[in-house]
């Protein structure tokens, strides 16, 4: 009998195995006589089943696999006899076999061998070989066909044993290998891992050096600080608990990019943020709108000329349809004074407006507005001045009777595009209209929002480009 077995799904499908043996072994192990792929048909188990032939017929028998052994959608439980048209499959979602007996093959399954003519004994021999010494004694051909087969077997034997030998040793040192290089990769990525721990270790100290020597004059330094250290912290503590490759590669990227962050900030900690405040804090203002139906706001904006010129965000003064406020006062930073304002022009393209102080001056202006905000190139130092939640921050007095006091956040530019430029600092309600400053503390953005999602710490403004062409012939 033979058996033919002919592979519908998985990694072999389309491939035939034909087999005359007694017992054919089915699974993912190498030695198996019916193999699937070891890497990709994981529902085969190592040994997953035999075929076994008695009586002449082939009996199906699941050896203790994991995801068990089914023909026509039935799982074997004990032996289980096949006919042709018969699907196994090895593993319920596993790859799926047709099976084709054919019964006219040796039931032994093994290599026919007939049996050696006798040879004559005794008087058969011929007398002249019984009476010479020494004398040849013929041998029947069927001895000599015996014996050419098994010298056969034996030359084949020999030749699986050699090559399992050779196998098993392929194996040894393949395990072997595949173990130094993992381990070798895994003391690489540990020492990058520890290397980047220990980069980040010390760009915090000399960034908490600094922040300690800017203590009160610069909001947002120590709030990044801790957050970093926070971020430090919990990554210190995943690296020490990880042991899985892909989880350890995530961690390395995270540490990279949190080392890129932390040169960030030691270059806005090392700016001089006073000289800025000194130049120009004077000129930020505190905006408050109150509309027809009675809703008031407040945001941010600055003055660009002496003649009292302010910058701000058209969506603190335009609402849809072009309603104008019904009244817009403005505060200069440090002073108690409010001064009445109107709206003189708004930007079509940009969230920008142009406000003209109602009041005589002089009043105090930036140093300056960049005519390209593009030449600030990112991870540059910036700071940002406004009211962020306007009135709700410290003020000396309460209500409408106060002495304005502006806060200065630094950050870094982390994206510059032609129509936004994107900083990482801090900006809350009220912070619409404030200017961000380069190191040289001239303007370039002004502050219009942020993403929702990241809690304040992404800030979008507008280039000071903009700023240039709705003032152009002012």
């Amino acid at each position: 009998m033979s058996l033919e077995l002919r592979i519908l799904s998985g990694t072999r499908a389309g491939q035939r195995e034909r087999f005359s043996k007694s017992v054919i072994a089915v699974g993912r192990h190498p030695l198996c006589d019916f193999r699937f792929d070891p890497t990709q048909e994981l529902d085969v188990s190592a040994r997953h089943a035999e075929i076994r032939v008695v009586d002449g017929q082939p009996v199906l028998h699941d050896i203790g696999s994991r995801n068990g052994t089914f023909v026509n959608g039935t799982r074997v439980v004990e032996g289980c006899v096949l006919h042709t048209g018969d699907v196994v499959s090895f593993g319920e979602f596993g790859p799926r076999v047709a099976v084709t007996v054919n019964p006219a093959s040796d039931p032994t399954g093994g290599i026919p061998l007939a049996a050696p003519p006798s040879v004559p004994v005794g008087p058969s021999l011929p007398t002249a070989a019984r009476a010479t010494p020494g004398a040849r004694v013929p041998v029947p051909s069927g001895s000599d066909t015996g014996e050419r087969i098994a010298a056969a077997v034996g030359q084949h034997t020999r030749t699986l044993r050699r090559m399992l030998a050779a196998l098993a040793a392929l194996l040894v040192v393949g395990v072997a290998g595949a173990y130094w290089v993992g381990h070798r990769e895994a003391r690489e990525r540990e020492a990058e891992l520890a290397r980047l721990s220990r980069v980040n270790d010390s760009l915090a100290r000399s960034y908490a050096d600094r922040v300690d020597s800017l203590s009160g004059r610069v909001e947002g330094l120590d709030s990044s600080l801790s957050q970093a250290k926070q971020q430090t912290d919990r990554l210190r503590s995943a690296i020490s608990g990880t042991r899985s490759d892909a989880r350890a590669d995530t961690l390395s990227r995270e540490l990279r990019a949190l080392e890129s962050r932390r040169h960030a900030m030691l270059t806005a900690a090392q700016v001089d943020y006073s000289a800025i405040a000194r130049r120009n804090g004077p000129a930020v203002t505190l905006i408050a709108v109150q509309w027809g139906d009675g809703r008031a706001f407040s945001g941010s904006g600055f003055c660009i000329t002496s003649t009292g010129r302010i910058i701000t965000n058209r969506h603190l003064v335009n609402r849809d349809g072009g309603e104008r406020p019904a009244r817009i006062a403005v505060i200069f930073s440090d002073t108690k004074d409010w001064l009445p304002a109107h709206v003189v022009s708004v930007s079509d393209d940009a969230d920008l407006a142009l406000l003209q102080l109602d009041a005589d001056g002089p009043f105090p202006a930036v140093s300056g507005v960049a005519p390209h905000a593009g030449d600030t190139s990112v991870g540059k130092a910036v700071a940002i001045i406004g009211y962020p939640l306007g009135t709700d921050t410290p003020m000396e007095g309460s209500g409408m009777k106060i002495t304005a006091r502006s806060t200065l956040v630094a950050g870094t530019v982390s994206k510059n595009l032609s129509t936004v430029v994107q900083i990482d600092a801090y900006a809350g309600e009220g912070s619409s209209g404030s200017p961000v400053f380069d190191t040289g503390g001239t303007v370039i953005g002004v502050v219009y929002g942020g993403a929702r999602e990241s809690a304040g710490r992404i800030v979008y403004a507008v280039p000071s480009d903009a700023v240039a062409a709705l003032t152009r012939g002012e």
